[in-house]
């Protein structure tokens, strides 16, 4: 930054310290640009220059009070936030879990066991109709452990 800006800084903070002091910015014969608080009488130009009061203690007051309280605010609503990250994160292992144990039981419904046949009139045999529900049952449950791991990874409910 150029060094007026820091000097223009300066003196607005000195303004507010030193209260309703006038200000002047007067040009010499070179050009050069002077603030003071007394106008030189060589100056090419002279302009007073308006400072504007700080704010209060009781604004300063205020305004820390308003910036906490939107920190406190912020800070509430991060935290629901983090927690339904957590809580999906914990859906999604549940979700992941149930099927990995539906289809489990699945393979285990799948085997063939004694009196899962039966026999024909032509010597042969077939699946019982136990066999096929048991299997049909457990095609359904990896179904909807499926869906529901779905839904877990979209952040939905079950």
């Amino acid at each position: 930054m150029r060094w007026s800006h820091w000097l223009g800084v300066a003196l607005s903070l000195m303004g507010a310290v030193a209260g309703a002091q006038q200000v002047y910015k007067s040009v010499d014969q070179q050009g050069k640009v002077i603030f003071s608080d007394k106008p030189p009488a060589d100056a090419k130009s002279v302009t007073p220059v308006e400072i504007k009061p700080g704010p209060s203690e009781a604004d300063v007051r205020e305004a820390v009070a308003r910036e906490r309280a939107l920190g406190r605010a912020a800070s509430e609503v991060g935290k629901p936030r983090a927690g339904a990250g957590q809580n999906r994160t914990s859906g999604v292992a549940d979700a992941k879990a149930e099927l990995a144990d539906a289809e489990r039981r699945l393979d285990e419904a799948k085997q063939i066991g004694p009196g899962d046949r039966k026999g024909t009139a032509g010597g042969g045999s077939r699946l019982s109709e136990d066999y096929r529900q048991r299997v049909q049952a457990a095609e359904a449950a990896v179904e909807k452990a499926r869906k529901r791991l779905k839904q877990a990874q979209a952040g939905g409910a079950r």
